[in-house]
């Protein structure tokens, strides 16, 4: 796109490619392979959210501009349990500190805040095996991941259950002794 773009609150913007012109963000920007050729404003309103889509963080994209510019308020949101996810913090990946790299430029200025964290795919709330936070330096927003120490390591269940051995049956009547 050679001219720029507007994302309104009620709005989403992700894709790949290049945006020339500058970009303003109300609404929500996608963490992606997209490259922003001129200024980013995440205004008060923005949103840059991170999709993990497995226990990996591969799905997620660095975000690359020109310069950036942050208006107070703007938030980072971390969705863990997009359809199809696999993130389980049970596994082993998440007991090792991690650095995540979102958004690059020549220059950035302001703040990112975390926003909403959702629960991992299997329902489990990240504060119950670590915590999310936002590093910043003068060019880039990263996401950091910290596990909480002594966490058991768990790549598979102690019990896998493929099918049911027996077909349930209905009992006219209620239960009854066999």
């Amino acid at each position: 796109i050679t001219g720029g773009v507007t994302v309104a609150a009620s709005a989403t913007l992700t894709g790949a490619g290049e945006i020339v012109g500058s970009t303003t963000v109300y609404g929500t920007l996608l963490a992606a392979p997209l490259r922003l050729g001129g200024a980013l404003a995440l205004k008060s309103t923005g949103r840059l959210l991170c999709p993990f889509s497995d226990n990996s963080g591969g799905a997620l994209g660095l975000l690359a501009a020109s310069t950036v510019s942050v208006t107070a308020g703007a938030r980072v949101d971390v969705t863990l349990n997009e359809p199809c996810s696999t993130v389980n913090f049970v596994r082993t990946y998440w007991r090792t500190p991690r650095v995540y790299p979102l958004l690059r430029a020549s220059s950035v200025s302001g703040a990112l805040a975390l926003g909403t964290v959702s629960p991992d795919a299997a329902g489990h709330a990240a504060a119950s095996y670590g915590a999310f936070s936002l590093q910043s330096s003068p060019t880039n927003f990263s996401l950091r991941w910290t596990p909480l120490p002594g966490l058991p390591n768990v790549d598979e269940p102690a019990v896998i259950l493929i099918a049911p051995q027996a077909t349930p049956v209905a009992v006219p009547g209620g239960p009854a002794a066999l």
